[in-house]
Parts: structure tokens; sequence; C-alpha cells
């Protein structure tokens, strides 16, 4: 084994500093091969290390993808539910109910208000995953064509990170108004 080490750090020696002579016994073109075959075979260790580095920076934008879409899917049913609740709303005062007239209207207005900010807070998470599917592209593009994407994947992050934040706290006033609703629709039973 020794032996066999020994050996290797000759032949490293020999690609890395061309010999006057060769020694034991090895002739010039088994160096040659040699010294051949060790870089070829550095060079694909050197782009599998890359490739995982690659593949290890794509996990942070994926995992952002992976949690904003269940964000996305959250705020969609409750935009779908707010939808449901106005079109019944509007239904019952259509058909002449007068009975909690209203209240039903103040409702319907508070509905509304929720639906436009629930779309601004949807469009906001949308632009977030589409940053941070930007961000995979550059990655991949910035591996293969060697272009310096540093400074633009960072601003991308930041701005899906500002979005990101952004639709939460618009996401949170949706809540204080669905509060609100509730309040006017209970307020005769407290």
């Amino acid at each position: 084994m020794i032996y066999q080490i020994s050996k290797m750090k000759f032949y490293i020696q020999l690609c890395s500093h061309p010999p006057r002579k060769l020694s034991g016994g090895t002739s010039k073109s088994t160096a040659v091969l040699l010294c051949s075959l060790l870089k070829s075979l550095g060079n694909k260790m050197n782009n599998i290390q890359h490739l995982i580095q690659l593949l290890q920076s794509l996990i942070s934008p994926i995992v952002l993808i992976s949690g904003v879409g269940l964000l996305l899917l959250s705020f969609t049913n409750r935009l779908g539910r707010v939808i449901d609740r106005s079109r019944f709303l509007v239904k019952e005062l259509e058909q002449d109910a007068k009975d909690n007239f209203e209240i039903k209207e103040k409702q319907i207005s508070i509905l509304y208000k929720r639906s436009r900010i629930l779309q601004t807070s949807i469009t906001a998470i949308s632009i977030t995953i589409l940053l941070a599917s930007l961000m995979i592209l550059l990655l991949f593009l910035g591996y293969f064509t060697k272009i310096k994407i540093e400074p633009m994947f960072l601003i991308i992050f930041v701005i899906a990170i500002f979005c990101l934040i952004f639709s939460i706290i618009v996401f949170l006033l949706d809540v204080s108004l669905t509060l609100k609703a509730l309040k006017f629709q209970i307020r005769n039973h407290l």
C-alpha cells in the first residue's frame, strides 16, 4: 500500500513538473499517458464538485417556492370563500330579504375589501414565486456560462423576500377585516 501511494505521488509530481530524466524504469509514453489520465480524472472530479455546489445552491429557491406555494394555496382558498359568501349575500338581497339589510350590505362591502386585499396578497406571493424561479434560472446560467450572477441573484432574492413580507402584512389586514365582518354578524348575540 505504501509502495502504491509513493508511486502515485511520483506520477502526480511527474504531471506537475515535467521530468528531465525518468527514474524507476518508467517510459516517457507511460508517464504522459498517466498524466493525461490523472488530469482528466481531476477535471471530472472538479466538474462533479461544481455540479454538487450548484444543486446545493438550488435548494434555497426550491424550498422558498414550496413554502410560498402553500401560502398561495391558503390565500386562494380564502379568496374563494370570500367570493362564495359575497354571492350568497347578494342573492339574499336580490330575493327581497329585507331583514338585516344594513348588516348584509356592510358585510358585502367588507367582503369586497377583503377580496381586493387578498388579490394584492396573491399577486405579491405570485411575484415571489416568479422571482424564486428566476433565481434558479440565474444559477443555471451562471454555472453553464460563467457569467457573474451574484449581484443580480442577491437583488432578486431581496425583492422576493420583500414581496413575501408585503404579502403576509396584507394578509394580516384580511384577517382583521374578517373579524370585523364577524362582529357585524354576531353583534346582536353578544
